[in-house]
Formats: structure tokens, C-alpha cells, sequence
């Protein structure tokens, strides 16, 4: 298993990818800089880049895509996303013996889950002295393949994150730096604010540039973090929102829970993403970011959350503010 930093390191050696990849992990724009490298350094037509969605393509249709040669001369790209719903790994395994038959086919498989799956012992193996380890085609796929963890920066690779900037902005280290530390080492919002940069042109970015732009917090709102149950960073949060606009953000998160209740309910149902967010409507922007939270929110956790939001709101209206934020977080 290659973490992420160690993975990227890599590309200066040697960009070219393996012909299986599997990526899963806690920051998804890590992993979709992953899929992107990939995607770009093979450079696929059109009709040689396949996406699936494994909550809704079956093993066997998965399978043809894997058996099917490239047309034309170049490479063929498959991304299977939401690999972890796959229980039946039979056509994997028939599959990796034979690529070399399909030697331009490509596959990357993106798991939703946080870490590497792994098999857990029962009470009596692990009275034997088992130990937790990965499925069958996960231990295949680490032979043959390249498995990439995808695990928020630490203390210990906070060294590795002023490359990463530099490798979506042109900036000097110290500002870079200065970038990861400002976000608290928050990479959404640090691949937004670079993207920001970008769009204005900006050629020399300077420290005043970052500060301009990012307001000294991990998350772009109040709400963001809150309904990521990041009680850490709603509280840092919090602490910059003047109590004018105490009122506005208790109906934010009213609205936010309201869309938040609606994905958890359509995913109970098996709905697929796309029937998501046609439901959401003009919020449908909102949805891949609920997705990953929106299991937390049953009906009975988000009738409790609603009482204390009245709550609040009718403390608001009497002119209460004092705390008012810091009780809803607490709760949260």
C-alpha cells in the first residue's frame, strides 16, 4: 500500500501508471487527483474511457469492459467508482492472469471507504493468533497493481504538502506553506483557493494573496464543517461570524438539513446519484458533498437536531446570542 505523498513522489521517476489501480481514503480530492494523473497521462479518446458506477453496473458487466480491447491504437481507461459495494471479486481474479492479453486496457478502482478494507478475525481466530487482513483481491491487486491510500496531511508529511501546492500553483515553499498552514491543512480548501488564484490571473502569489483570499479557518463555512461534524474547526469557525448573522446561519443549517435528510433517505432506497441529485434541484451542486455525511442523519437525528435549532432560533428572536452557536455545536 502507497500513501499519497510517497505516490506522488514517484511521478518524477516515473508517471507511467500500472495497469491496476486501486485508490481509497479520507480526502477525495487526493483521490481525484489520482484519477486525473491517470487519466492524463494515458490521455484516452472519448471512446476508449469508460466510467461505472459499481453500485449500479453488475460484476459481469464490469467484467466485458475489462475484456475489451482498445479501438484504435491508444490505451483504454475503465474508472469503476464505489468499488467497496462489489462482493463478488470472481471476475477480478479472472481477469489479472490474463491481462497481458489486454495489454492497453487500464482499470482504476475508486472506493469510497477511508482506509484499505481489511478482513477482521472472529474471537476464536484471534485466539490463534490471526490478525486482520485484505480481501483475496485486494492481496492480488497489491501484487500486481498500485493500491493508494489517500490520508489527510500530518505533522509527519506536512514536508510533502508545499510540492502538492507548487503542483497546482506556481508559488515560492514559504508561501505554500504559509497556504497548508492558513487552511489548516484543509486540501479542498487549499485546491480551491489555487484554483481561485488561477482564475485571476495571478503570476507572483504572495502571502498577502493567500490571506486575501482564505479566511483564517479549515472550512470554507460555519455550516460546511458543522454538517461534517468537524466540531473542531465549526468552533474555529464560529469564533469570525459577527452575531448579525446568527439568525441567516440557523436557517442555513435548517435548509441544509432538510437536503441532507433527502440524500440519506434516497441512498436507504438505493437511489442511484443521479436520481440524487435531480431531486435536489437547484441544490444538486451540494449533493457529492453530502453524500459521505449523509449516513449520520437519520429521521430520529435530524427530528433532535431540528428541536435544538428552534430552540435556538427562538433565543434569537429574543435577542439571545450569547453561546448560542457554541450549544448547537455542542449538540451536533
Amino acid at each position: 500500500m502507497t500513501l499519497f505523498h510517497r505516490w506522488r513522489t514517484g511521478l518524477a521517476k516515473n508517471e507511467a501508471p500500472k495497469q491496476i489501480t486501486w485508490v481509497c481514503g479520507e480526502e477525495k480530492v487526493l483521490i481525484e487527483q489520482v484519477v486525473s494523473q491517470i487519466q492524463k497521462y494515458l490521455d484516452p479518446t472519448p471512446w476508449n474511457h469508460t466510467r461505472l458506477d459499481a453500485r449500479e453496473a453488475t460484476p459481469r458487466a464490469i467484467a466485458a469492459e475489462l475484456y475489451q480491447h482498445p479501438m484504435g491504437g491508444g490505451p483504454r481507461l475503465v474508472v469503476v467508482r464505489h468499488a467497496e459495494v462489489i462482493t463478488d471479486w470472481a471476475f477480478f481474479m479472472d481477469w489479472v492472469p490474463k491481462r497481458s492479453l489486454i495489454p492497453k486496457t487500464y482499470v482504476v478502482f475508486v472506493s469510497d471507504e477511508d482506509g484499505v478494507p481489511k478482513i477482521e478475525p472472529t474471537v476464536q481466530e484471534r485466539r490463534q493468533g490471526v490478525k486482520a487482513h485484505p480481501p483475496e483481491h485486494i492481496e492480488l491487486l497489491q501484487k500486481r497493481g498500485t493500491l493508494i491510500e489517500c490520508r489527510p496531511f500530518t505533522s509527519a508529511t506536512a514536508k510533502y504538502s508545499p510540492a502538492w501546492v507548487q503542483s497546482m500553483m506556481p508559488m515560492r515553499e514559504p508561501v505554500a506553506r504559509h497556504l497548508m498552514e492558513r487552511s489548516n491543512f484543509q486540501v479542498r480548501l487549499v485546491r480551491d483557493t489555487c484554483m481561485k488564484l488561477r482564475a485571476a490571473g495571478v503570476t507572483e502569489v504572495t502571502i498577502q494573496h493567500v490571506n486575501q483570499l482564505l479566511a483564517e479557518q479549515p472550512r470554507d463555512t460555519f455550516v460546511d464543517a458543522l454538517l461534517a461534524r468537524d466540531h473542531k474547526t465549526a468552533y474555529a469557525a464560529l469564533r469570525t461570524i459577527p452575531e448579525s448573522e446568527y439568525g441567516k446561519l440557523i436557517g442555513l443549517l435548517d435548509a441544509r438539513l432538510d437536503l441532507t435528510g433527502l440524500v440519506h433517505d434516497m441512498m436507504i432506497e438505493h437511489a442511484k446519484a443521479g436520481d440524487i441529485a435531480r431531486a435536489a434541484g437547484a441544490q444538486a451542486w451540494l449533493v457529492p458533498e453530502i453524500i459521505p455525511v449523509a449516513k449520520h442523519y437519520n429521521s430520529k437525528r435530524r427530528l433532535e437536531i431540528r428541536q435544538v435549532l428552534a430552540l435556538a432560533d427562538n433565543a434569537y428572536r429574543s435577542g439571545q446570542t450569547t453561546g448560542l452557536l457554541d450549544v448547537i455545536v455542542s449538540f451536533w
